[in-house]
């Protein structure tokens, strides 16, 4: 090939390979720091950080979960009460039962219809037994931020948002 057929090409085309360099540059940073941060994900929602642990993470921050299976009737009965009609179309997923006995978590989603559906938002929601009844603390939502709930253990919010 001639040299100045070569260095005409370059001339026309020089800012489509720079800018092709830049992309491959600019994914490569994303990729690295993508696995640099795999176990900690920042998001934010509503002005806060929230930082998403790592399941092992997770379950040392709750002090116990208990079999929830005896008390599912009471909890679903609870939120079925509360947002009755607006539930339509959802299930209530079985959630966990965190701190001896005292929080309930669990998620609310419309279920899949066939293999081809794309699943639908999760609302995540926490209830705390407040002496022998139930209360919902935190209202269906799709994250949690520990500045919004002052009041609610971190470690609950973290098994909450990890659902």
């Amino acid at each position: 090939m001639d040299r100045d057929y070569l260095n005409e090409i370059w001339k026309e085309n020089r800012k489509t390979v720079i800018g092709l360099l830049l992309i491959i540059i600019l994914l490569t940073v994303v990729f690295v720091v993508t696995l640099k941060t795999k176990d900690s994900v920042i998001m934010t929602d509503q002005d806060a950080v929230i930082e998403r642990l790592n399941e092992d993470e997770v379950e040392e921050a709750l002090t116990s979960e208990l079999d929830i299976n005896q008390y599912l009737d009471v909890l679903h009965g609870k939120i079925k009460e509360k947002y009755g009609d607006m539930l339509e179309g959802y299930e209530i997923a079985e959630g966990k039962l965190l701190d001896d006995g005292t929080w309930y978590v669990t998620t609310i989603e419309k279920p899949l219809v066939d293999q081809w559906s794309l699943p639908s938002d999760k609302y995540r929601i926490i209830l705390h037994k407040n002496g022998d009844s139930w209360q919902i603390v935190a209202e269906p939502n799709l994250i949690f931020a520990y500045s919004d709930y002052p009041d609610i253990p971190e470690g609950v919010i973290k098994s909450a948002n990890n659902l």
